[in-house]
């Protein structure tokens, strides 16, 4: 089994010992040749994929106004800077 897991250093503690979380996901050998290979074949489609960047570098998320009206974030969510009309 290979797992690809989460990890977390505890904050403020001394030693620094980083430890595993609960949440990740457990893979056959094969089951990870699969992903790597699929892995490629979306690189090679999507080569745009590869620069990508989440929108919280953005500049309009600096602000929580910003962060609220992202429609990325809140995609069902109404625009909280333009006041209701009745």
């Amino acid at each position: 089994m290979y797992g690809l897991r989460k990890f977390y250093k505890h904050f403020g503690s001394e030693d620094g010992e980083i430890k595993l979380t609960r949440h990740g996901v457990a893979l056959r050998l094969e089951e990870r040749a699969s992903m790597y290979t699929l892995i490629a074949d979306i690189n090679a489609a999507y080569p745009t994929l590869g620069s990508a960047q989440p929108c919280y570098y953005d500049d309009d998320h600096l602000n929580q106004m910003g962060w609220l009206n992202c429609l990325e974030r809140h995609p069902f969510h109404v625009n909280l800077s333009q006041p209701n009309t009745p």
